[in-house]
């Protein structure tokens, strides 16, 4: 099949396609076609500056993902910050044999990880980078609570 005239001088086209560095032509008109300015693009000049409003468009997008995960990260901080007090006074109440009070702040600290985990899933990003961090602290957080939970109600096992 023959190529239309008009295929053959769009700056997309196969004769054009060494202009694109590494870039396949599919791949290009693949993404530039996001944008309808880019059909009636004449020149590579045009169709450059498509490719640049599309960039811009990704680079904004991408920085208010990045700029709400920064914000979820402080508070997801301060969420461990707590857990770790809460931690702390947990262990300080094993110290005085307070097993009961205990176990209540390891209850407490073992739902602190998902708060995080969740904060950053619901954010703009859907994506959590601390989800290894907040599973090992939720793993650990629930078997200290369970050690915990047996101490107080001893079984068959103990």
């Amino acid at each position: 099949m023959a190529a239309s005239p008009s295929a053959l001088h769009h700056p997309l086209s196969p004769r054009h396609a060494h202009n694109f560095s590494g870039v396949s032509t599919e791949d290009c008109v693949g993404a530039l076609s996001a944008d309808p300015a880019a059909a009636s693009a004449k020149d590579t000049r045009e169709l450059a500056v498509v490719a640049a409003n599309l960039t811009s468009a990704h680079v904004t997008s991408t920085l208010l993902v990045l700029a709400d995960l920064v914000n979820n990260l402080r508070e997801c901080l301060n969420i461990y910050r707590e857990m770790d007090d809460t931690l702390a006074a947990a262990l300080h109440e094993f110290r005085a044999g307070h097993v009961d009070t205990a176990s209540e702040k390891l209850s407490v600290a073992s739902l602190m990880p998902n708060d995080c985990d969740i904060l950053l899933f619901q954010g703009s990003a859907k994506k959590n980078p601390m989800s290894k961090e907040d599973d090992d602290a939720n793993f650990l957080s629930n078997i200290a609570y369970a050690i915990t939970m047996e101490v107080l109600n001893p079984g068959p096992h103990s």
